[in-house]
């Protein structure tokens, strides 16, 4: 980008490499600006957000309980294999990952505070538009999806301001239809394919186009997930094993209670 000056579209020797948005190559670039082209410049934004994900694991924490929940939340991310090893690549996940906190951060906010709610809810959606323009359209299917379930598990229903929420999504939608143009125009012959394969993702119960199921196996799934949350996966597994009454509870499930399973519903589903 710096060398073409194309903005718009991240080219890979110069040629448009369409199925990952900018917005992390924009950080990347003013990074660069300010502390000349070199490694370290390059991956300070992803340490940036991984801070940034820290940070918005305790608060979310410390919004559904109290600030110990919040405090133990931020340091098992932090001391958490996946963080170590994957906080030093240059990706869009860690980006990603610390616009939909930031979005669940918000979405929470706005459903415990009456007070500024409107504005609890406009930053949930910047943050869900920042979230599509970093890595792809599940930054505005994920959040969603995670609380249409949570409405749905819990007894109390999740207010949502009726005009912030249509504004939000008219505007998410007016910047994500944009983006949508200028590709589809541009690239028309590619723009489906990767639409359907890299910018919203093929979830595993839909059929690809060579008419077989790709699907990833389970056990691959949560050894990926073991590996990753290492060395708190070894930590918790007993006591869910052992202990799993106190875990999942008969009564029903309260907001604090079902937002984590949700959240870690809709990522299963994902794969």
């Amino acid at each position: 980008m710096i060398q073409t000056h194309q903005w718009l579209w991240p080219t890979n020797d110069g040629l448009p490499r369409l199925p990952k948005p900018p917005l992390l190559y924009w950080l990347i670039i003013g990074s660069f600006k300010i502390f000349g082209i070199n490694s370290a410049a390059a991956r300070l934004p992803i340490a940036l957000a991984a801070m940034a994900v820290v940070a918005f694991t305790f608060l979310i924490g410390e919004k559904l309980g109290d600030y110990w929940r919040g405090f133990f939340a931020g340091l098992i991310y932090l001391c958490s294999c996946g963080t170590a090893l994957l906080g030093r690549v240059i990706m869009p996940e860690p980006v990603f990952s610390a616009f939909i906190a930031g979005a669940i951060f918000c979405g929470v906010s706005g459903y415990q505070r009456r007070r500024g709610r409107n504005l609890w809810f406009l930053g949930f959606w910047i943050c869900c538009l920042l979230a599509c323009l970093t890595k792809s359209l599940l930054g505005l299917i994920y959040p969603l999806t995670i609380f249409i379930f949570l409405g749905l598990f819990t007894a109390k229903r999740v207010c949502v301001s009726v005009d912030s929420s249509i504004g939000g999504i008219s505007r998410s939608s007016c910047a994500i239809r944009a983006v949508v143009h200028r590709d589809r125009t541009a690239f028309p012959r590619f723009f489906a394919a990767i639409v359907a394969d890299r910018m919203v993702g093929t979830p595993t119960f839909v059929f690809q186009r060579s008419g077989e199921r790709q699907r990833r196996p389970v056990a691959s799934i949560v050894w990926m997930h073991l590996v990753w949350w290492f060395p708190w996966s070894v930590a918790i597994l007993p006591g869910a094993i052992f202990a799993w009454r106190k875990v999942i509870r008969p009564r029903e499930l309260e907001f604090a209670e079902a937002l984590p399973f949700c959240w870690m519903a809709v990522v299963f589903c994902r794969f």
